[in-house]
């Protein structure tokens, strides 16, 4: 298999639907927007190009990691490439996961504080680590 890239706009009902809730945040506010939402829908041409419905790049768009590179250079002076040195994930989830793959092998340790998010032994142990968990404390040890 390899990537597709859909020539054609969703449905339309979709569309509708999608911005309905995105624009009321509550279903209530949805449901009494949609038919102006329609309106708009059906004003736009048939055949249009669709330029936002595409797959996105696995490691994040490339005008988001040249912005961040920028970023980083302007405010911690860190120079960093953004074709190789940024990568911009969908989540702590698979940020932590990529992290995990990328860095650990089978067997190695991994230490994390605790208290901790509830992801993390899930995630260690479909990584196959050794999991190491170590209670922060402060200076009167509590």
């Amino acid at each position: 298999l390899s990537q597709g890239f859909p020539n054609e706009s969703p449905p339309s009902t979709l569309s509708v639907a999608a911005a309905s809730a995105i624009l009321g945040g509550t279903k209530e506010i949805a449901d009494e927007i949609h038919e102006e939402v329609l309106a708009i829908e059906q004003r736009l041409p048939l055949k249009r190009k669709d330029e936002f419905n595409q797959y996105s790049f696995p490691f994040g768009a490339p005008a988001l990691r040249i912005a961040l590179s920028e970023y980083y250079e302007r405010w911690y002076g860190w120079k960093l490439d953004p074709r190789s040195e940024i990568t911009v994930s969908s989540g702590a989830t698979e940020a932590f996961a990529s992290c995990l793959r990328a860095l650990c092998k089978p067997g190695d340790p991994c230490v994390w504080f605790q208290p901790f998010h509830e992801l993390y032994p899930s995630q260690v142990s479909l990584f196959y680590l050794k999991p190491r968990a170590v209670t922060l404390r402060d200076e009167n040890n509590k």
